[in-house]
């Protein structure tokens, strides 16, 4: 976002929280104020391209960051692998060896959480252990993160955790001073 404004850029964002109807609002909103392009970097929606075009033509300033390929739009795809080798050397300097990665379910079926899981969990093999939050229904930052916390993580004391998201990564870091 800075390097884009010291471009001459102005940063827009948009957010559709996994409703594919707000995705397509949200688009057509940054296109009334005129971007040059729209970088979308989730749109992973578990959804087939048949109706994900139901929602969006193809168009040449688009930008899919990740997956899955959506047909007649442009992709940039991370190198998951890569960032998978990051984090495990960043973990494994600082001595770490029991290491937890917070999970749901349902967010498996996401082409970015699916990948970035797999990536991990074929660095660190049996290192890594998934732990999966209560319910759907917990939220990410709240009682989600003080039950994992205080059930799964300090019990099995752990040495490091993986979050899903940053939402999570603050919840658990609240709860962790907490205890």
């Amino acid at each position: 976002e800075r390097y884009a404004g010291t471009l001459g850029y102005r940063v827009l964002v948009g957010e559709a929280h996994d409703n594919i109807e707000q995705f397509a609002k949200s688009l057509q909103h940054l296109r009334q104020y005129g971007v040059d392009g729209v970088i979308c970097l989730s749109h992973d929606y578990n959804i087939p391209n048949q109706t994900f075009q139901q929602y969006f033509e193809p168009a040449k300033d688009i930008v899919m960051v990740g997956g899955p390929v959506r047909n007649g739009f442009s992709h940039v795809i991370p190198d998951m692998t890569n960032a998978a080798e990051q984090i495990y050397n960043c973990i494994k300097a600082r001595g770490c060896r029991r290491v937890a990665m917070i999970t749901r379910k349902t967010e498996e079926a996401y082409y970015s959480v699916s990948m970035r899981s797999a990536e991990l969990k074929n660095k660190f093999g049996d290192a890594l252990i998934a732990l999966e939050l209560q319910s759907e229904s917990t939220s990410d930052r709240g009682e989600g993160s003080s039950w994992i916390v205080k059930e799964k993580v300090l019990p099995q004391n752990f040495d490091a955790v993986i979050c899903r998201t940053d939402i999570m990564a603050l919840g658990v870091e609240s709860a962790l001073l907490a205890a």
